[in-house]
């Protein structure tokens, strides 16, 4: 009825404008726009999306964004294959710099059935696209994301676009990607390297314990490759865990990190506690140890577990 369709256009328009509006709001601490964003993420009226498209016609860039925005949230609550159908048809219009890194990160919160006009961007000039590009491929649902992040890893000298890929294909990657991973284990940028550990043990299973073993030794992973061994580890992980956290216990440290690696790696020791005299023998250590060179939280975990 054209009045439902009057009152939707009302309420969208009223979120537009209260998008634009940084003032206080008379809803609590946060701005209008806050309160704004936070209305849109609930949003879940599939006959808004008609609507919305029409207005880009139209819509200034700033608009168009919020637009992108608000058709990504509708997409999440309610309707994910016409939202991407929408989104996916704009990203081939779109030509602003900022709406369109708008649209790839509305896209990066839906499934993606298609991804042939978000790949050229994973090689676009302007860091801030490429790298949104790249992200954005972790929902993947067509199978063709493994290999143009497989790509972006083998051909790019930016970390941080590497970084993307990693986490992208942590997510969307499968087992015959593990060697080509691998093979980037010993890059120059640490964070490089932790992350292809995390995307391995993301993907991987018990198969890959002997990777994450040796990458405890290393300078850079030795806290990555605690969590995956955690994760995956076996009975053959015991000495190489021991060893490292009673390298740990020997010394005050001055970062904590979250989690604990020193907890990563008791927890993974306790599951061999009654069958493992190295495994007992480096949790006697961790009961036994100064109280000074543990974190707070790390001695609330020893006190409570063993």
């Amino acid at each position: 009825m054209r009045i439902d369709t009057t009152l939707r256009e009302i309420a969208i328009a009223d979120l537009l404008k209260r998008f634009a509006d940084d003032g206080p709001s008379l809803r609590g601490d946060q701005t209008e726009s806050w309160y704004a964003y936070r209305d849109a993420e609930k949003a879940a009226d599939p006959a808004w999306l008609p609507i919305l498209a029409a207005l880009l016609l139209a819509a200034k860039p700033p608009s168009r964004s919020a637009i992108y925005f608000i058709i990504a949230q509708l997409g999440k609550n309610c309707a994910p294959q016409a939202a991407f159908s929408i989104l996916n048809e704009w990203l081939s219009r779109e030509k602003n710099k900022s709406c369109i890194h708008s649209i790839l990160s509305a896209l990066g919160e839906l499934p993606l059935p298609n991804i042939e006009q978000i790949t050229p961007f994973t090689r676009d000039p302007r860091w801030l696209v490429r790298q949104e590009a790249i992200y954005c491929l972790r929902g993947d649902t067509s199978g063709e994301a493994e290999e143009v992040l497989l790509r972006v890893l083998e051909s790019s000298k930016n970390q941080y676009d590497m970084g993307y890929a990693l986490s992208a294909l942590s997510k969307v990657g499968s087992r015959k990607a593990i060697p080509r991973l691998a093979a980037m284990s010993q890059h120059p940028k640490a964070n490089v390297q932790v992350g292809v550990v995390h995307a391995i043990s993301k993907i991987g299973d018990q198969r890959e314990v002997p990777f994450f073993v040796e990458a405890l030794a290393g300078r850079n992973t030795k806290w990555a490759a605690m969590e995956a061994v955690r994760a995956h580890g076996d009975a053959g992980a015991i000495p190489a865990v021991a060893a490292r956290v009673g390298s740990i216990l020997k010394r005050t440290r001055k970062i904590e990190q979250d989690p604990s690696e020193l907890v990563l790696g008791l927890e993974f020791l306790k599951r061999f506690e009654k069958v493992d005299s190295v495994a007992k023998r480096a949790l006697d250590a961790a009961r036994k140890v100064p109280r000074e060179r543990l974190f707070d939280s790390e001695a609330a975990w020893v006190r409570e577990n063993l």
